[in-house]
């Protein structure tokens, strides 16, 4: 089965409510999801602004670095998000969940 067709992509575009929801739909912990945005907000020192949400399908997992992979055991969801760095450029990363 090709990759492109075990991928849904949610684009939410910081819009929180829409970030909330889809997580809901996809039985995410909220609780774990908010502890951990805590977590990456004080390592960046910076609020964070969520970009997209990527939903693995089928057999499918992100691996450690983000990439998702067929017939792996792993995280279900990758979540984007963007950050200011101490020079007050934007940086992209992202989270699994």
């Amino acid at each position: 089965m090709a990759l492109e067709k075990i991928l849904e992509v949610y684009l939410t575009r910081g819009e929180t409510s829409d970030v909330i929801v889809k997580l809901k739909e996809m039985n995410v912990c909220l609780e774990s999801f908010f502890n951990r945005v805590q977590q990456i907000k004080a390592y960046h020192n910076s609020k964070v602004y969520f970009q997209d949400i990527h939903k693995a399908g089928g057999s499918a997992a992100f691996d450690s670095e983000g990439n998702l992979k067929n017939d792996f055991q792993g995280p279900q969801v990758k979540m984007i998000y963007t950050y200011f760095d101490t020079d007050g450029k934007e940086q992209t990363a992202f989270i699994l969940i």
